[in-house]
Formats: structure tokens, sequence, C-alpha cells
């Protein structure tokens, strides 16, 4: 059986390097083309193993996407997910 029956596959939209402000927002590199997807994401996909994480808010800033995660309230907790990817699910991808 292949991994396409079993899990949904996921585009990487960024990537987070750090943490942004006081209230625990994280600083996203930018991996897409379509940067304003950042302003609608409800949830999204964090590293490897594509743990699920609701946006608070989201927005955009200079070269940056600041996302706020639900339950991520401080620096520290946003800088913990330095490194993690963020992903969607394929099927919610632009149209081309």
């Amino acid at each position: 059986m292949s991994n396409r029956d079993n899990a949904p596959e996921y585009l990487i939209i960024g990537q987070v390097v750090g943490s942004w402000g006081v209230r625990g927002e994280a600083k996203v590199s930018i991996i897409t083309d379509f940067p304003e997807r950042f302003s609608s994401l409800k949830r999204v996909y964090l590293g490897e193993g594509y743990v699920p994480y609701k946006v608070q808010h989201a927005r955009l800033h200079k070269r940056w996407a600041l996302i706020k995660f639900v339950g991520v309230d401080d620096p520290a907790d946003a800088r913990a997910l330095a490194g993690q990817y963020v992903c969607i699910p394929i099927a919610e991808a632009m149209p081309l």
C-alpha cells in the first residue's frame, strides 16, 4: 500500500525561523509563490510529523509571515518551533 492511500499529502509554504514580539507570534520564512494565502489560514501542519496547529491570526510583514498559533503564547514557545516547515494539505494549494 502506498503512502498516498494512508495519509494526505502536504505542500510546504514556509519555515519557522524564530519568534516575533512578546505575544508568541512565529516569524516564518515564506516558501510559496502566493504569500497572500497566509492571511486566510485556519490550520497548518508543522514538521515531519505534520502536527496540526490552529492559526489565531497571520499577517505579512516585509519579507516574513507572522503567525500566531493557538496555544503558543510567548516568545519561548514560538522559538521552540524554529526549523519546522509550515505545511498545508495539497488539496488546499492555490490553483495554477
